[in-house]
């Protein structure tokens, strides 16, 4: 049967011809540009098949120009030209390719046979959640050799996404407080019928019939204990910032972009810091460690064990199929590529329940809101 895959998933196949085509991984900043003189000469790339219980290893001769195949079935040598010219191809079969969204499942039976003298025989390896790829580096500031794991993101197909909602594990709860009346909900949910939900506009029209009302919507609690305790790590109220930014972002407060959404949240102050000086600061701070805590480790529906799983950070596969890292050494980079390229997106309401409002057993009023996080697609 033939391999086939998205946009997303080929260009994790193409991650993987380009860097052992380059043998060189290299950083990139806040604007994805790649920085010169911050790169880390690749020793082997390391990838585990499904098949498998061993390692297939691919071992770089910089000086022949030629990779090294150790694999589960096939030990062959190859020129680093035909990586190259395997990596430009499939990035054209990719952009050329009349898929849309990123969601369509595509095939490329010559990449396909390529792979397989490479002892390839899936789109994705064998690994974490987090962890895409696995390479032994060179660090030179630091003279060592070490294995690293980094997570992939594509900006050929659809947009990445950073934190994924879950329909047991990342809903927040809400009341509605001033004494709604049960016509009321009835009116409330009449504008979530699936039309609505198609264009999930139905949410801005939800908090402005509120507000219209006279009452007002307050955080209630995360409905997963896992997550709460989880989000505790960063700051015993970080839970609060999250819920206040869902709020903002679902009641069109301001854009989507994350860094606009928590200077908005920050002006509120849920955490009655009332520091104009350090106030900002502060908000910013908890939410990039927040963002790198669940790009390269985190998880919300099992604890957090403290350890990051993509240990070497994340790769970046530009438009034109530059490859840039922004790695754990850099760590503030890192930080700062997280924050100013993403944005809060609005997830299947049906898939994970969070459009109807409902009252309890003691007349209180209650809605959910569901975080989910991509990254952003500008040039």
């Amino acid at each position: 049967m033939a391999l086939t895959g998205n946009k997303g998933e080929w260009s994790e196949v193409y991650t993987y011809l380009r860097l052992l085509a380059d043998g060189v991984l290299y950083s990139g900043d806040e604007k994805y540009q790649k920085l010169s003189d911050i790169y880390f000469p690749i020793l082997k790339i390391l990838r585990m098949e499904k098949k498998y219980a061993e390692d297939n290893v691919y071992s770089i001769d910089s000086i022949n120009r030629q990779i090294l195949l150790q694999g589960n079935q096939n030990e062959v040598t190859i020129s680093q030209e035909r990586f190259d010219e395997m990596a430009k191809l499939l990035l054209q079969k990719i952009k050329n390719s009349r898929a849309k969204g990123g969601k369509e499942k595509l095939e490329f039976p010559d990449i396909e046979t390529f792979m397989n003298e490479l002892d390839m025989h899936e789109l994705k390896a064998k690994s974490s959640e987090k962890k895409d790829i696995r390479m032994v580096i060179h660090d030179m500031r630091t003279d060592r050799t070490p294995e690293m794991g980094f997570s992939i993101k594509s900006k050929i197909g659809g947009r990445s996404t950073l934190v994924n909602s879950n329909k047991n594990g990342t809903n927040f709860l809400y009341r509605i407080t001033g004494g709604i009346t049960p016509g009321q909900v009835e009116i409330l949910n009449a504008m979530s019928d699936t039309k609505e939900k198609r264009r999930q506009g139905f949410f801005q029209k939800w908090f402005e019939q509120i507000e219209e009302w006279g009452y007002k919507v307050e955080y209630a609690g995360m409905l997963n204990d896992v997550f709460f305790r989880n989000l505790r790590y960063i700051d015993t109220n970080f839970h609060k910032i999250l819920s206040e930014c869902l709020l903002v972002y679902y009641s069109h407060k301001t854009d989507s972009k994350l860094s606009n959404v928590l200077k908005f949240v920050a002006n509120i102050d849920p955490c009655e810091l009332h520091d104009d000086h350090h106030g900002d600061k502060w908000y910013e701070y908890c939410m990039k460690q927040f963002l790198i805590i669940y790009a390269l480790g985190m998880t919300a529906n099992k604890p957090w064990d403290c350890k990051y799983v993509a240990n070497g950070g994340y790769i970046v596969v530009k438009e034109d199929g530059d490859i840039v890292c922004y790695h754990f050494y850099d760590r503030n980079q890192l930080e700062n590529y997280l924050f100013n390229n993403t944005a809060f997106d609005t997830p299947s309401t049906s898939r994970h329940d969070f459009y109807q409002v409902w009252c309890d057993d003691n007349g209180e009023t209650f809605l959910k809101l569901n975080p989910q996080i991509r990254f952003i697609h500008d040039k």
